[in-house]
C-alpha cells in the first residue's frame, strides 16, 4: 500500500502530470453520436462545430473539464476563434489542461491555416496594393504582435524575396533601417516594399508609422533605391502609404 501511495504521489510531481493525469470526465462519457472523434469519422470534419474540431486537437480535457468543455471554455474567454487563432503557445498554456505540447501544437495548427488562407503560389509580381494585401493579408492579419516584412523587388516591380525582419509586441515593433537597406542591397533589388500587420484590428497610420517610412525611405534614396510602397495590414482592411500620398 505503501508503495502505491508513493507511486501515485510521485505521478503528481511530475511536471507532465496536466498532459497526462486520469481524468474523471472524459468526452467518452458522452452519447457516441455526440462524440468529436466519432462525428468528425461518420460526418466528416465540416459537420463539426469549432468547439468540436478544438477538441479532436486538445483529445483530453482536466479532471474538471472534458475536452470539449475545455474546448468551449477557451473560445468563449477569446471571444470566438479567429481570436483564439492569435494566441501563442504561451498564452494558450494559462488555460488549465494545456500543457506545452498541446499549446505548441494548437500554435502550428494556426499557423497552418494562415498559410493555407494565403495564396498556394508564390507571389511573383504585384501591380497594385490589393496584390500585395491578397497574398499577405492571410499571413499577417490574424497575429497577436505586430510583424515587419520586407518586400524586395526589381524594375519590373518582380519579387525577389520577402522577409520578416522584426517582431514586436502587440502595438510596437522596433525596426533596424540598416538591415532594411543591407538585406536590399545584397539581394540586387531596385525597390523595396514594406509591410506590417495593426494586431488592434485598426489600419489608421499613427505618427510612429509615418517617422519610421520617411527615416527607410531617406535611407533608401541614398542607395538609389525606391520605397514603392508601406502596406499596413489590420484584419480585413489594410491601408496604403502610397493610395494615401504618404511617399515622399
Amino acid at each position: 500500500m505503501k508503495k502505491t501511495l508513493k507511486a501515485e504521489f510521485d505521478f503528481v510531481k511530475d511536471p507532465f502530470y496536466e498532459e497526462n493525469a486520469p481524468q474523471s470526465f472524459s468526452v467518452k462519457e458522452l452519447p457516441i453520436d455526440e462524440q468529436p472523434r466519432e462525428r468528425l469519422m461518420t460526418h466528416g470534419a465540416k459537420t463539426l462545430s469549432d468547439a468540436e474540431l478544438l477538441a479532436v486537437l486538445l483529445r483530453t480535457g482536466t479532471q474538471k473539464f472534458n475536452a470539449l468543455e475545455l474546448a468551449r471554455l477557451m473560445l468563449k474567454d477569446r471571444n470566438g476563434l479567429a481570436s483564439l487563432s492569435k494566441c501563442r503557445w504561451e498564452d494558450l498554456k494559462t488555460w488549465s489542461g494545456i500543457g506545452k505540447v498541446k499549446a505548441l501544437t494548437l500554435e502550428a495548427v494556426f499557423e497552418l491555416s494562415r498559410r493555407l488562407n494565403s495564396k498556394s503560389q508564390p507571389l511573383v509580381q504585384f501591380t497594385q496594393p490589393s496584390d500585395l494585401n491578397t497574398y499577405f493579408g492571410p499571413l499577417l492579419r490574424d497575429l497577436g504582435y505586430e510583424v515587419f516584412v520586407v518586400v524586395l523587388a526589381n524594375n519590373a516591380n518582380r519579387i525577389i524575396t520577402h522577409k520578416e525582419i522584426a517582431k514586436g509586441t502587440k502595438s510596437a515593433t522596433l525596426v533596424d533601417i540598416q538591415e532594411v537597406i543591407k538585406l536590399a542591397l545584397l539581394h540586387n533589388a531596385t525597390s523595396i516594399v514594406l509591410i506590417h500587420n495593426h494586431p488592434s484590428g485598426n489600419p489608421a497610420i499613427s505618427n510612429a508609422d509615418k517617422q519610421l517610412t520617411r527615416k527607410i525611405t531617406e535611407a533608401a534614396n541614398y542607395f538609389s533605391l525606391t520605397i514603392l510602397d508601406h502596406l499596413i495590414i489590420a484584419g480585413h482592411e489594410y491601408v496604403s502609404f502610397r493610395d494615401q500620398g504618404l511617399l515622399i
